[in-house]
């Protein structure tokens, strides 16, 4: 006994053996298990529906444990996706829900189908972060119908991750491949084919609008620069503090119509410096 006492002593003292450990302890950490953790997790939420005009939101890259967890659906406890699945057969159309999660009490509108706007998933146990073959999900291959320059394909991945992050979608993988053909592979955690065929397929509703009056919309765009001289920071930048204000410049060509509305509705302002009196206002899915 004696003799064990001594060796196990002499282990502990091996400074690979306290580095062993103490990286385990790391790990534990920033796992973070919660076991016997019960309810459904809300992966995303379907903009301008019941629970996004309710005030619920989804943070893109938020921890697999700080998910907002729904626990009570009309005072019925979520324990599982059963649960959750056999209370939403219950709703019906434009009916008020009282939805309680570990965060907060909310009160939310179904919709036509008596959706409440949500993909929820089993609440993770862990931090780990778990591909789609295990959590669930669904992956999307896309193929440009001509090839383009880097750069184009490059926008097009920025394009896709700022429209998906619009719906408030979390566990999201947008990245080009080239094999040498040109892809961008898309991977949503807890959507379903159909969802995400959906959002990638519906194209964004983009308006400038100049004094309350919409004077060109995404179908009036025909040519948008993308860098060099099209796109670039105004030079100077003044400073202000310990801060630069620099103004960004990029071209555009607009159809003729939209041309007309254009120089209908600046006609009357007046330009001070190098800008006009009233801005242009610019908003991809009604957000500026």
């Amino acid at each position: 006994m004696a003799k064990f006492k001594r060796k196990a002593k002499k282990i502990f003292k091996n400074t690979r053996v306290l580095i062993l450990l103490f990286a385990l302890l790391c790990a534990a950490i920033a796992i973070y298990p919660a076991f016997g953790r019960e309810g459904v997790a809300i992966q995303s939420v379907q903009k301008d529906g019941g629970a996004y005009n309710a005030g619920i939101i989804v943070e893109p890259g938020v921890r697999p444990t700080a998910k907002e967890i729904i626990t009570l659906i009309d005072n019925y406890p979520v324990s599982n996706m059963n649960d959750y699945y056999r209370i939403m057969e219950k709703l019906g159309s434009n009916m008020t829900v009282r939805l309680e999660t570990n965060k907060d009490v909310y009160r939310i509108e179904t919709d036509e189908e008596g959706s409440l706007g949500l993909t929820v998933a089993e609440a993770s146990m862990t931090n780990i972060r778990k591909g789609l073959d295990l959590s669930g999900g669904t992956r999307a291959i896309l193929k440009p119908e001509f090839e383009v320059e880097e750069r184009i394909l490059d926008e097009i991945v920025e394009s896709l991750k700022l429209r998906l992050n619009t719906f408030g979608l979390s566990d999201i993988i947008v990245k080009k491949v080239t094999t040498p053909e040109q892809y961008v592979v898309v991977e949503i955690a807890g959507a379903t084919e159909d969802e995400v065929r959906e959002l990638i397929e519906s194209q964004g509703k983009f308006e400038g609008i100049i004094q309350n009056s919409t004077v060109m919309t995404g179908k009036d765009i025909e040519f948008v620069g993308l860098g060099g001289t099209e796109a670039r920071v105004k030079a100077p930048c003044p400073k202000y503090g310990d801060m630069y204000q620099c103004e960004f410049m990029f071209s555009i060509s607009i159809s003729e119509q939209a041309a007309e509305r254009f120089a209908e509705a600046t006609n009357k302002l007046e330009v001070e410096g190098d800008h006009l009196s009233e801005p242009i206002l610019l908003f991809l899915d009604n957000e500026p």
